[in-house]
């Protein structure tokens, strides 16, 4: 589903561009959401461990080692709606503390 999102964003911003209008996407990381804390809740029941040591592994995966705040994306966000963002169009931004292997 992420790449065909993404190309479809990639050929929205395009059509659009003309009318000053920019689309961009952002690809996630984990985020300290209800919904990671859900999902972690589910892991540690299938595994028996801790939510803890299932959110402790996760935070070892990311090269930051920890979970990002939902404000990062907030700002993010923001910014890419800002006057300040308006040249940028048509491009993938991910926000995940360096999980992303490729360009």
């Amino acid at each position: 589903i992420r790449a065909a999102m993404v190309t479809w964003a990639k050929t929205l911003a395009t059509d659009i561009a003309q009318h000053q209008i920019t689309v961009n996407s952002v690809l996630t990381g984990y985020f300290d959401t209800e919904r990671i804390n859900d999902l972690n809740a589910t892991k540690a029941k299938q595994l028996g461990i801790s939510i803890d040591e299932v959110r402790a592994t996760m935070e070892q995966q990311v090269p930051i080692k920890r979970i990002g705040d939902p404000k990062e994306y907030g700002f993010l966000v923001a910014f890419l709606a800002s006057e300040q963002a308006s040249y940028i169009t048509g491009t993938q931004i991910p926000i995940d503390g360096g999980l992303l292997k490729s360009l």
